[in-house]
Protein backbone atom coordinates (compact mmCIF):
# COMPACT_ATOMS: atom_id res chain seq x y z
CA UNK A 1 0.00 0.00 0.00
CA UNK A 2 2.90 2.24 1.10
CA UNK A 3 3.95 2.73 -2.76
CA UNK A 4 0.57 3.66 -3.75
CA UNK A 5 0.15 6.32 -1.03
CA UNK A 6 3.42 7.91 -2.13
CA UNK A 7 2.22 8.16 -5.70
CA UNK A 8 -1.01 9.28 -4.60
CA UNK A 9 0.46 12.21 -2.43
CA UNK A 10 2.81 13.38 -5.53
CA UNK A 11 -0.01 12.99 -8.13
CA UNK A 12 -1.94 15.52 -5.24
CA UNK A 13 0.98 17.94 -5.14
CA UNK A 14 1.00 17.93 -9.43
CA UNK A 15 -2.65 18.85 -9.36
CA UNK A 16 -2.40 21.75 -7.11
CA UNK A 17 0.65 23.03 -8.59
CA UNK A 18 -0.82 22.82 -11.69
CA UNK A 19 -2.68 25.76 -10.62
CA UNK A 20 -0.33 28.39 -10.40
CA UNK A 21 2.60 27.14 -12.81
CA UNK A 22 3.08 29.09 -16.44
CA UNK A 23 3.63 32.51 -16.73
CA UNK A 24 1.73 35.34 -15.55
CA UNK A 25 0.93 39.38 -16.15
CA UNK A 26 0.95 41.25 -12.76
CA UNK A 27 -0.37 44.95 -13.37
CA UNK A 28 -0.05 47.24 -9.94
CA UNK A 29 -2.62 49.67 -9.16
CA UNK A 30 -0.05 52.81 -8.74
CA UNK A 31 1.59 51.72 -12.28
CA UNK A 32 3.10 54.48 -13.01
CA UNK A 33 6.07 53.95 -10.36
CA UNK A 34 5.85 49.94 -10.16
CA UNK A 35 5.76 48.19 -13.81
CA UNK A 36 4.20 45.50 -15.40
CA UNK A 37 5.98 42.45 -13.87
CA UNK A 38 5.99 38.80 -15.84
CA UNK A 39 6.39 36.09 -13.79
CA UNK A 40 7.72 32.31 -14.82
CA UNK A 41 6.50 29.64 -12.10
CA UNK A 42 7.60 26.25 -12.14
CA UNK A 43 8.01 23.26 -10.35
CA UNK A 44 11.73 22.38 -9.28
CA UNK A 45 13.24 20.22 -6.76
CA UNK A 46 11.76 21.12 -3.17
CA UNK A 47 8.45 22.28 -5.08
CA UNK A 48 8.07 25.19 -7.39
CA UNK A 49 10.38 28.21 -8.21
CA UNK A 50 9.45 31.66 -9.58
CA UNK A 51 11.78 34.03 -11.64
CA UNK A 52 10.70 37.58 -12.11
CA UNK A 53 10.93 39.81 -14.87
CA UNK A 54 10.50 43.56 -15.23
CA UNK A 55 10.28 43.96 -19.29
CA UNK A 56 9.92 47.50 -19.46
CA UNK A 57 12.70 48.24 -16.86
CA UNK A 58 15.02 45.50 -19.15
CA UNK A 59 15.41 43.54 -16.02
CA UNK A 60 14.93 39.57 -16.25
CA UNK A 61 15.34 36.82 -13.84
CA UNK A 62 14.74 37.99 -10.23
CA UNK A 63 14.45 35.18 -8.35
CA UNK A 64 11.06 34.76 -6.36
CA UNK A 65 11.52 34.51 -2.72
CA UNK A 66 9.85 32.54 0.33
CA UNK A 67 7.42 31.25 -2.64
CA UNK A 68 4.52 29.99 -1.01
CA UNK A 69 1.14 28.20 -2.63
CA UNK A 70 -1.84 26.73 -0.42
CA UNK A 71 -5.23 26.06 -1.67
CA UNK A 72 -6.11 29.53 -3.34
CA UNK A 73 -3.59 31.71 -1.80
CA UNK A 74 -0.41 32.51 -2.99
CA UNK A 75 2.73 34.15 -1.35
CA UNK A 76 6.57 35.51 -2.55
CA UNK A 77 8.58 38.18 -1.59
CA UNK A 78 11.48 39.83 -3.89
CA UNK A 79 14.46 41.70 -3.47
CA UNK A 80 15.50 39.95 -0.12
CA UNK A 81 11.96 40.69 1.57
CA UNK A 82 11.84 44.42 0.28
CA UNK A 83 8.75 43.91 -1.61
CA UNK A 84 6.29 41.02 -0.39
CA UNK A 85 3.32 39.65 -2.17
CA UNK A 86 -0.24 38.13 -0.98
CA UNK A 87 -2.64 36.98 -2.89
CA UNK A 88 -5.98 34.75 -4.08
CA UNK A 89 -7.71 33.27 -6.81
CA UNK A 90 -10.93 35.26 -7.74
CA UNK A 91 -11.81 33.94 -10.71
CA UNK A 92 -10.94 30.03 -12.18
CA UNK A 93 -7.60 29.26 -12.37
CA UNK A 94 -6.43 32.26 -14.08
CA UNK A 95 -7.14 35.93 -12.05
CA UNK A 96 -5.30 36.73 -8.91
CA UNK A 97 -6.09 39.38 -7.12
CA UNK A 98 -3.67 40.70 -3.88
CA UNK A 99 -1.91 43.33 -1.53
CA UNK A 100 2.08 44.34 -2.01
CA UNK A 101 3.96 45.83 0.27
CA UNK A 102 6.98 47.67 0.19
CA UNK A 103 9.36 47.87 3.34
CA UNK A 104 6.02 46.99 5.69
CA UNK A 105 4.33 49.43 4.56
CA UNK A 106 2.92 51.46 1.23
CA UNK A 107 0.25 48.91 0.66
CA UNK A 108 -0.91 48.82 -2.83
CA UNK A 109 -3.18 46.14 -4.98
CA UNK A 110 -2.24 44.17 -8.39
CA UNK A 111 -3.59 42.00 -10.57
CA UNK A 112 -2.20 38.69 -11.88
CA UNK A 113 -3.59 37.07 -15.14
CA UNK A 114 -2.50 33.98 -16.40
CA UNK A 115 -0.91 34.26 -20.01
CA UNK A 116 0.82 31.87 -22.88
CA UNK A 117 4.78 31.61 -23.09
CA UNK A 118 5.31 32.32 -26.83
CA UNK A 119 3.51 35.33 -26.54
CA UNK A 120 6.82 36.81 -24.58
CA UNK A 121 8.76 37.76 -27.53
CA UNK A 122 11.00 39.99 -25.34
CA UNK A 123 12.73 36.74 -24.05
CA UNK A 124 13.86 36.34 -27.86
CA UNK A 125 17.01 38.65 -28.84
CA UNK A 126 15.48 39.19 -32.35
CA UNK A 127 12.06 38.58 -34.26
CA UNK A 128 11.46 38.58 -37.94
CA UNK A 129 7.43 39.96 -38.74
CA UNK A 130 6.30 37.19 -38.17
CA UNK A 131 7.38 36.42 -34.60
CA UNK A 132 10.21 34.16 -35.67
CA UNK A 133 13.04 34.14 -33.90
CA UNK A 134 16.32 35.54 -35.58
CA UNK A 135 19.98 33.50 -35.45
CA UNK A 136 22.44 34.97 -38.28
CA UNK A 137 23.35 38.60 -38.54
CA UNK A 138 22.90 41.02 -41.18
CA UNK A 139 25.17 44.39 -40.86
CA UNK A 140 23.44 47.77 -41.35
CA UNK A 141 24.90 51.13 -41.50
CA UNK A 142 23.62 52.91 -37.99
CA UNK A 143 20.16 55.64 -39.06
CA UNK A 144 21.70 58.99 -39.99
CA UNK A 145 19.47 61.10 -38.01
CA UNK A 146 19.48 64.80 -36.88
CA UNK A 147 20.71 64.35 -33.67
CA UNK A 148 24.44 65.23 -33.88
CA UNK A 149 25.76 61.65 -34.22
CA UNK A 150 27.14 61.29 -37.70
CA UNK A 151 27.49 57.54 -39.13
CA UNK A 152 29.88 55.81 -41.17
CA UNK A 153 29.98 51.74 -42.32
CA UNK A 154 32.51 49.97 -40.33
CA UNK A 155 34.79 49.14 -43.21
CA UNK A 156 35.42 52.94 -43.60
CA UNK A 157 36.60 52.95 -40.11
CA UNK A 158 38.99 50.44 -40.68
CA UNK A 159 37.38 47.77 -38.22
CA UNK A 160 37.76 44.70 -38.94
CA UNK A 161 33.53 43.47 -39.12
CA UNK A 162 34.32 39.40 -38.39
CA UNK A 163 34.96 40.30 -34.74
CA UNK A 164 31.81 42.54 -34.67
CA UNK A 165 29.57 39.66 -36.85
CA UNK A 166 30.70 37.18 -34.49
CA UNK A 167 29.87 39.58 -31.49
CA UNK A 168 25.62 39.95 -32.78
CA UNK A 169 25.75 36.36 -33.91
CA UNK A 170 26.37 35.11 -30.33
CA UNK A 171 23.52 37.62 -28.77
CA UNK A 172 21.47 36.29 -31.53
CA UNK A 173 22.13 32.73 -30.54
CA UNK A 174 21.83 33.32 -27.00
CA UNK A 175 25.53 32.55 -25.90
CA UNK A 176 25.47 36.26 -24.46
CA UNK A 177 21.97 36.97 -22.77
CA UNK A 178 20.26 39.74 -21.84
CA UNK A 179 21.97 42.41 -24.02
CA UNK A 180 19.86 45.49 -25.30
CA UNK A 181 22.00 47.63 -27.47
CA UNK A 182 25.28 47.94 -28.58
CA UNK A 183 26.51 51.09 -30.02
CA UNK A 184 30.42 51.88 -31.42
CA UNK A 185 31.48 54.94 -32.36
CA UNK A 186 35.28 55.33 -33.96
CA UNK A 187 36.83 58.54 -35.29
CA UNK A 188 33.78 60.65 -34.13
CA UNK A 189 31.37 58.25 -36.84
CA UNK A 190 28.94 55.93 -35.38
CA UNK A 191 29.93 52.62 -37.30
CA UNK A 192 27.68 50.22 -35.35
CA UNK A 193 23.99 50.37 -33.74
CA UNK A 194 22.27 47.35 -32.74
CA UNK A 195 19.15 46.25 -30.55
CA UNK A 196 17.54 43.19 -28.69
CA UNK A 197 14.68 42.28 -27.07
CA UNK A 198 12.54 44.50 -28.17
CA UNK A 199 14.72 47.42 -27.41
CA UNK A 200 14.90 50.55 -30.41
CA UNK A 201 16.51 53.85 -30.63
CA UNK A 202 13.75 55.64 -29.25
CA UNK A 203 13.20 53.47 -26.01
CA UNK A 204 14.13 55.03 -22.93
CA UNK A 205 16.44 52.43 -21.06
CA UNK A 206 17.78 52.66 -17.02
CA UNK A 207 20.85 53.74 -16.89
CA UNK A 208 21.83 52.85 -13.07
CA UNK A 209 24.99 54.05 -12.08
CA UNK A 210 26.03 54.75 -14.88
CA UNK A 211 23.46 58.27 -13.60
CA UNK A 212 26.95 58.89 -11.55
CA UNK A 213 29.28 59.94 -14.45
CA UNK A 214 26.20 62.57 -15.48
CA UNK A 215 25.81 63.95 -12.11
CA UNK A 216 29.96 64.73 -11.76
CA UNK A 217 29.80 66.01 -15.43
CA UNK A 218 26.72 68.22 -13.40
CA UNK A 219 28.99 69.40 -10.62
CA UNK A 220 32.18 70.28 -13.21
CA UNK A 221 29.71 72.76 -14.92
CA UNK A 222 28.10 73.65 -12.09
CA UNK A 223 32.06 74.61 -11.02
CA UNK A 224 33.03 76.02 -14.67
CA UNK A 225 29.63 78.35 -14.22
CA UNK A 226 31.11 79.57 -10.20
CA UNK A 227 27.89 78.21 -9.12
CA UNK A 228 30.79 75.92 -7.06
CA UNK A 229 33.76 77.19 -5.74
CA UNK A 230 35.81 74.31 -6.27
CA UNK A 231 35.83 70.74 -5.83
CA UNK A 232 37.93 71.11 -2.25
CA UNK A 233 34.67 73.26 -1.10
CA UNK A 234 33.64 71.91 2.41
CA UNK A 235 29.74 69.85 2.24
CA UNK A 236 29.22 71.68 5.43
CA UNK A 237 28.89 74.68 3.43
CA UNK A 238 25.99 73.32 1.87
CA UNK A 239 23.80 72.18 5.28
CA UNK A 240 22.08 74.54 6.76
CA UNK A 241 18.45 72.89 6.61
CA UNK A 242 20.82 70.03 8.60
CA UNK A 243 22.29 71.61 11.42
CA UNK A 244 21.09 69.29 14.04
CA UNK A 245 23.24 66.50 12.49
CA UNK A 246 26.45 64.66 13.44
CA UNK A 247 27.88 66.08 10.24
CA UNK A 248 27.69 69.70 11.15
CA UNK A 249 27.93 69.38 14.75
CA UNK A 250 30.99 67.51 14.69
CA UNK A 251 32.59 69.57 10.97
CA UNK A 252 33.38 66.41 9.48
CA UNK A 253 36.14 67.51 7.03
CA UNK A 254 34.28 65.99 3.96
CA UNK A 255 34.73 67.88 0.47
CA UNK A 256 33.29 67.66 -2.88
CA UNK A 257 36.29 66.41 -4.13
CA UNK A 258 35.32 62.95 -1.73
CA UNK A 259 31.94 62.41 -2.41
CA UNK A 260 33.14 62.62 -5.90
CA UNK A 261 36.00 60.06 -5.41
CA UNK A 262 33.90 57.97 -2.51
CA UNK A 263 37.06 58.95 -0.28
CA UNK A 264 33.97 60.64 2.24
CA UNK A 265 34.61 58.05 5.20
CA UNK A 266 31.50 57.45 6.62
CA UNK A 267 30.67 54.55 8.58
CA UNK A 268 28.56 52.74 6.11
CA UNK A 269 27.07 49.05 5.80
CA UNK A 270 27.00 47.93 1.93
CA UNK A 271 23.93 45.86 1.42
CA UNK A 272 24.19 42.31 2.04
CA UNK A 273 21.08 40.16 1.78
CA UNK A 274 19.19 39.52 4.72
CA UNK A 275 21.27 41.23 7.12
CA UNK A 276 21.21 45.06 8.43
CA UNK A 277 22.32 47.59 6.11
CA UNK A 278 22.25 51.20 5.29
CA UNK A 279 21.76 50.92 1.24
CA UNK A 280 17.92 49.44 2.22
CA UNK A 281 17.68 50.90 5.74
CA UNK A 282 17.79 54.66 4.35
CA UNK A 283 14.47 54.30 2.62
CA UNK A 284 13.01 53.51 5.95
CA UNK A 285 13.93 57.05 6.88
CA UNK A 286 11.56 59.95 5.94
CA UNK A 287 14.42 62.46 5.05
CA UNK A 288 17.34 60.24 3.01
CA UNK A 289 19.98 63.82 3.52
CA UNK A 290 19.66 63.33 7.07
CA UNK A 291 20.07 59.48 7.34
CA UNK A 292 23.52 60.04 5.69
CA UNK A 293 25.01 63.09 7.50
CA UNK A 294 23.40 61.37 11.21
CA UNK A 295 26.28 58.42 10.20
CA UNK A 296 29.79 58.07 12.22
CA UNK A 297 33.26 59.10 10.79
CA UNK A 298 35.10 55.84 9.90
CA UNK A 299 38.25 56.85 8.53
CA UNK A 300 39.57 60.58 7.56
CA UNK A 301 37.83 61.72 4.23
CA UNK A 302 40.27 61.29 1.40
CA UNK A 303 42.17 58.12 1.98
CA UNK A 304 40.10 55.38 1.93
CA UNK A 305 37.90 54.36 -1.28
CA UNK A 306 34.80 52.48 0.31
CA UNK A 307 31.86 52.68 -3.05
CA UNK A 308 28.62 54.43 -1.17
CA UNK A 309 25.53 55.10 -3.68
CA UNK A 310 23.99 56.86 -1.48
CA UNK A 311 26.94 59.77 -1.04
CA UNK A 312 25.61 60.63 -4.64
CA UNK A 313 22.47 62.38 -2.96
CA UNK A 314 24.40 64.50 -1.41
CA UNK A 315 26.22 65.56 -5.06
CA UNK A 316 22.40 66.51 -5.91
CA UNK A 317 21.83 68.39 -2.82
CA UNK A 318 24.62 70.51 -3.65
CA UNK A 319 23.50 71.10 -7.36
CA UNK A 320 20.25 72.47 -6.46
CA UNK A 321 21.62 74.20 -3.25
CA UNK A 322 24.47 76.05 -5.03
CA UNK A 323 21.95 76.84 -8.26
CA UNK A 324 19.08 77.10 -6.76
CA UNK A 325 16.91 75.00 -9.61
CA UNK A 326 16.13 71.18 -9.26
CA UNK A 327 18.88 68.69 -10.78
CA UNK A 328 16.39 67.92 -13.78
CA UNK A 329 16.00 71.17 -14.67
CA UNK A 330 20.17 72.20 -14.07
CA UNK A 331 20.51 68.90 -16.35
CA UNK A 332 18.24 69.64 -19.26
CA UNK A 333 19.50 73.79 -19.28
CA UNK A 334 23.31 72.50 -19.55
CA UNK A 335 24.08 69.64 -20.24
CA UNK A 336 21.10 67.80 -22.59
CA UNK A 337 20.01 70.70 -24.48
CA UNK A 338 23.44 71.32 -25.02
CA UNK A 339 23.77 67.77 -26.67
CA UNK A 340 20.00 67.85 -28.39
CA UNK A 341 18.87 65.35 -25.84
CA UNK A 342 15.19 65.47 -26.04
CA UNK A 343 13.83 62.46 -24.01
CA UNK A 344 14.64 61.58 -20.34
CA UNK A 345 13.43 60.33 -17.23
CA UNK A 346 15.20 60.97 -13.87
CA UNK A 347 13.90 59.30 -10.80
CA UNK A 348 12.66 61.62 -7.75
CA UNK A 349 11.57 60.34 -4.23
CA UNK A 350 8.07 61.70 -2.46
CA UNK A 351 10.62 63.37 -0.30
CA UNK A 352 11.72 65.50 -2.97
CA UNK A 353 15.51 63.71 -3.04
CA UNK A 354 16.66 63.27 -6.86
CA UNK A 355 18.15 59.73 -7.61
CA UNK A 356 21.14 61.09 -8.69
CA UNK A 357 22.98 57.63 -8.30
CA UNK A 358 21.07 54.90 -10.22
CA UNK A 359 17.60 56.85 -11.38
CA UNK A 360 18.57 58.41 -14.59
CA UNK A 361 16.82 56.67 -18.02
CA UNK A 362 18.10 57.56 -21.77
CA UNK A 363 18.40 56.24 -25.07
CA UNK A 364 21.97 54.66 -25.94
CA UNK A 365 22.27 57.03 -28.90
CA UNK A 366 22.23 59.80 -26.26
CA UNK A 367 25.15 58.18 -23.76
CA UNK A 368 26.56 57.83 -27.02
CA UNK A 369 26.85 61.64 -27.16
CA UNK A 370 28.19 62.07 -23.42
CA UNK A 371 30.82 59.42 -24.21
CA UNK A 372 31.59 61.66 -27.35
CA UNK A 373 31.40 64.34 -25.02
CA UNK A 374 34.37 63.49 -23.07
CA UNK A 375 36.34 61.96 -25.56
CA UNK A 376 36.44 65.22 -27.22
CA UNK A 377 37.60 67.11 -23.63
CA UNK A 378 34.21 68.84 -23.18
CA UNK A 379 33.17 69.34 -26.49
CA UNK A 380 29.96 68.35 -28.62
CA UNK A 381 29.80 70.03 -32.34
CA UNK A 382 32.65 72.64 -31.22
CA UNK A 383 31.04 73.95 -29.16
CA UNK A 384 32.70 73.92 -25.40
CA UNK A 385 30.08 72.26 -22.56
CA UNK A 386 32.31 71.16 -19.90
CA UNK A 387 35.72 72.51 -19.44
CA UNK A 388 38.64 70.32 -20.65
CA UNK A 389 40.00 70.43 -17.26
CA UNK A 390 36.81 69.20 -15.49
CA UNK A 391 36.69 66.02 -18.35
CA UNK A 392 40.65 65.52 -17.58
CA UNK A 393 40.25 65.69 -13.81
CA UNK A 394 37.80 63.65 -14.04
CA UNK A 395 39.14 60.45 -15.90
CA UNK A 396 42.43 60.80 -14.42
CA UNK A 397 43.29 58.51 -11.51
CA UNK A 398 42.51 60.13 -8.10
CA UNK A 399 42.00 56.74 -6.14
CA UNK A 400 43.25 53.20 -6.09
CA UNK A 401 40.14 50.59 -6.23
CA UNK A 402 40.87 47.38 -5.89
CA UNK A 403 42.41 46.16 -9.09
CA UNK A 404 41.44 49.56 -10.90
CA UNK A 405 41.03 53.12 -10.17
CA UNK A 406 38.60 55.70 -10.13
CA UNK A 407 38.57 59.59 -11.05
CA UNK A 408 35.33 61.60 -10.62
CA UNK A 409 32.95 58.82 -10.60
CA UNK A 410 34.65 57.35 -13.58
CA UNK A 411 35.96 53.95 -13.39
CA UNK A 412 39.75 53.45 -14.80
CA UNK A 413 41.73 50.60 -16.31
CA UNK A 414 43.62 48.94 -18.76
CA UNK A 415 43.31 46.08 -20.98
CA UNK A 416 45.76 44.19 -22.51
CA UNK A 417 44.98 42.45 -26.46
CA UNK A 418 48.58 40.89 -27.41
CA UNK A 419 51.30 42.93 -27.18
CA UNK A 420 49.09 45.98 -26.52
CA UNK A 421 47.79 48.16 -23.64
CA UNK A 422 44.91 50.38 -23.56
CA UNK A 423 43.97 52.72 -20.51
CA UNK A 424 40.21 53.40 -20.63
CA UNK A 425 37.98 55.29 -18.33
CA UNK A 426 34.04 54.14 -18.52
CA UNK A 427 31.01 54.66 -16.37
CA UNK A 428 29.55 51.40 -15.35
CA UNK A 429 25.82 50.63 -14.04
CA UNK A 430 24.27 47.24 -12.63
CA UNK A 431 23.31 45.09 -15.13
CA UNK A 432 26.15 46.10 -17.50
CA UNK A 433 24.92 49.75 -18.58
CA UNK A 434 28.41 51.11 -20.15
CA UNK A 435 29.89 53.61 -21.56
CA UNK A 436 33.34 53.10 -22.10
CA UNK A 437 35.69 55.72 -23.82
CA UNK A 438 39.35 54.91 -25.27
CA UNK A 439 40.99 57.76 -26.25
CA UNK A 440 44.00 55.87 -27.66
CA UNK A 441 41.66 54.25 -29.89
CA UNK A 442 39.37 57.25 -30.58
CA UNK A 443 36.57 55.05 -30.09
CA UNK A 444 33.38 55.16 -27.65
CA UNK A 445 31.28 51.75 -26.61
CA UNK A 446 28.00 51.92 -25.50
CA UNK A 447 25.64 48.69 -23.86
CA UNK A 448 22.81 48.92 -22.33
CA UNK A 449 21.99 45.15 -21.03
CA UNK A 450 19.81 43.74 -18.30
CA UNK A 451 22.24 41.51 -16.76
CA UNK A 452 21.06 41.86 -13.07
CA UNK A 453 20.92 38.08 -11.92
CA UNK A 454 21.84 35.75 -14.68
CA UNK A 455 25.39 35.44 -15.25
CA UNK A 456 28.70 37.07 -13.98
CA UNK A 457 29.84 40.53 -15.71
CA UNK A 458 30.65 40.27 -19.04
CA UNK A 459 31.98 43.60 -20.14
CA UNK A 460 35.93 42.72 -20.14
CA UNK A 461 35.21 38.98 -22.13
CA UNK A 462 33.08 41.78 -25.02
CA UNK A 463 35.90 44.18 -25.14
CA UNK A 464 39.02 41.68 -24.90
CA UNK A 465 37.54 39.31 -27.41
CA UNK A 466 35.10 41.37 -29.43
CA UNK A 467 35.68 45.23 -29.43
CA UNK A 468 39.32 45.61 -28.89
CA UNK A 469 40.72 43.09 -31.51
CA UNK A 470 37.77 44.69 -34.35
CA UNK A 471 39.21 48.30 -33.32
CA UNK A 472 42.83 47.58 -33.07
CA UNK A 473 43.33 46.07 -36.66
CA UNK A 474 42.73 50.42 -37.82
Amino acid sequence: MLPTVAMLIMFSCEKRYERITGYWEVIFSDSTIYPKQILQIQRGKGGIHMLIDEPSEGILGIPGEQLLFSKDSLHYESLWGLFKYDGSFISGDSVIQGIRVVNNDNPSSFTMKKIKGKELLYKIPRVDAHGERIYSYSYNKPKQKDDGLESAELSEAGIDSTFIYRLIEDILKGKMATIHSLLLLKDDKLVLEEYFHAYNENKLHPIESVTKSFTSALTGIAIDKQFIPDVNEPVLNYLDKWDHTQWVMKKYNISIKNLLTMTAGLEWKAFIPNEYNDDMNIYLAQDYIEYILNKDLKDPPGERFFYNNRLMYLQGQIIEESTGISVDSFATRYLFDQLGIKDHAWKVYNNGVTETGGGLKLIPRDLMKFGSLYLNHGKWQDKQIISSEWILASTKIQIKAGNQAYGFNWWIKHYKIDNNTFEVYYALGHGEQTIMVLPELNAVFVMTAGNFFQTPQRLDEIMTAYILPALKTN
